[in-house]
């Protein structure tokens, strides 16, 4: 187990969507496999029974799909809420909705964070990604949700087509008055799969961050390599930059809505599944995770030789590009 007392899981509770955007990981976008009240609550007693072996507190975002299109979110949320447990809930949202459900945000203390995808921070870039009118609809909500005082971030998947405007999120940040923004990687899954060629190279990599890094003050570094997500969070004319390493096998998993169990999202090799298996049993004898708990000495190509102790590179970009969890991580710049 980490050495925090944390354990983070990103629970998609519905595959349906409004949005159809071009590097989405999904390749359905019906409610066919999405679980009613009954089944989540007996997957949260699963996980909230884990959590309390393990002596752990459960840092919980709720995600889809859209999962404000999901009618028993709000039961869910109230069921965490009060699980001594859950020490933080989230909500992961594309944002064009979210102003329809405003009286029953405010109902739940432990929700303190809306993340909010954006893709863009022109109209012309993003919704060429998300579709016509998702900008002007999604900057409206992110001041809707600054004015009911939420925590709120721009959650961004660097592509080809939107590699130089990630440059410019820390302006549009401060002009909406947001606490930060995340940078992740385009990993091709689901409909995405026809796009590959939006990956952009290791050097592109390299340079977008070495510009982030900058922007928030801090030296770049190599070792930055290691880390497969930027975060930037903001308060007042203060920034911190934060790195995330990969979560798979260490501290963290996804759940998708019919209960399956990923070692990460966008690591898309099921695991188990939490209606009929407990997430010990899933974290504990799940041979993927135990490959990756191994370490550098079972990884292939240059991450077996890396001087980044602690890094394991992507293991969800290596298994989407070559079929193969434990071979290198493509977009490491390292040599």
């Amino acid at each position: 187990m980490q050495e925090d007392n944390n354990f983070h899981i990103q629970w998609h509770i519905t595959d349906f969507c409004n949005l159809r955007c071009r590097h989405c990981y999904q390749d359905n976008y019906t409610p066919d496999r999405d679980l009613g009240k009954a089944e989540l609550f007996k997957i949260a007693d699963n996980i909230i029974e884990t959590m309390e072996l393990w002596g752990k507190k459960l840092i919980v975002s709720l995600t889809g799909g859209e999962p404000f299109l999901k009618k028993e979110l709000w039961d869910l949320l109230g069921y965490l809420s009060d699980s001594d447990v859950v020490s933080e809930i989230s909500i992961i949202t594309n944002g064009t909705i979210v102003d329809k459900y405003r009286g029953q945000l405010k109902s739940f203390p432990k929700l303190n964070q809306i993340l909010v995808s954006l893709d863009g921070v022109t109209p012309e870039i993003n919704d060429e990604i998300r579709g016509e009118g998702v900008f002007k609809k999604v900057t409206d909500n992110l001041a809707f949700l600054k004015r009911e005082r939420f925590k709120v971030l721009v959650m961004y998947t660097v592509l080809k087509r939107n590699l130089n405007h990630a440059r410019r999120l820390l302006s549009f940040a401060r002009e909406y008055s947001l606490d930060g923004f995340i940078l992740e990687r385009f990993i091709p899954l689901g409909q995405s799969k026809g796009v590959k060629e939006e990956v952009v190279s290791p050097e592109e990599l390299k340079m977008l961050y070495s510009a982030v890094f900058q922007q928030a003050g801090v030296d770049f570094f190599q070792e930055s390599a290691r880390y497969h997500a930027l975060k930037v969070e903001l308060s007042g004319d203060d920034t911190d930059l934060l790195g995330a390493e990969c979560v798979a096998g260490r501290y963290g998993c996804a759940v998708l809505p019919s209960g399956m169990v990923l070692p990460c999202r966008r690591f898309y090799l099921p695991i188990g599944n939490l209606l009929k298996d407990s997430l010990n049993d899933v974290w504990n004898n799940s041979k993927a995770l135990i490959d990756l708990r191994k370490g550098k000495d079972n990884l292939k190509g240059r991450c077996s030789i890396c001087g980044l102790k602690e890094c394991a590179g992507c293991r969800a970009l290596a298994y989407a590009v070559s079929g193969d969890y434990l071979a290198e991580d493509p977009l490491c710049w390292l040599k």
